[in-house]
């Protein structure tokens, strides 16, 4: 069976020498436990501490709420930015709120963009 997304923060190791060495930014909500126990050491404070270890490693924001997500990445991102959301459950939702949010800007709205 696949790892559980609780056993796959727990390595936290092979995220930190690919994606995140060339990301503008990391953005890190709570990692979702479906019916498991938390993992002691296992949580996003943790993958965020050892993103930012890395040499060269982009700032790390943690927001607690994934439904804060969207409002938080639509502030950040710039034309031509990919978005990756990577997770379980309905993580997904920050990314289709993210769009909404994007599609309903106006040229020049926010961030110079």
């Amino acid at each position: 069976t696949p790892p559980s997304p609780a056993e796959r923060g727990r390595g936290g190791g092979g995220v930190g020498a690919t994606s995140e060495e060339n990301a503008k930014a990391v953005y890190l909500t709570d990692i979702y436990l479906a019916r498991e126990q938390p993992i002691p050491g296992v949580s996003s404070e943790t993958l965020a501490e050892r993103i930012v270890a890395l040499p060269d490693a982009p700032p790390v924001v943690y927001v607690p709420n994934k439904s804060d997500l969207p409002v938080r990445l639509a502030e950040f991102v710039q034309p031509r930015d990919v978005v990756i959301t990577l997770g379980a459950g309905d993580i997904r939702a920050a990314g289709e709120g993210l769009l909404r949010l994007l599609n309903e800007r106006k040229p020049g709205d926010g961030n110079g963009r």
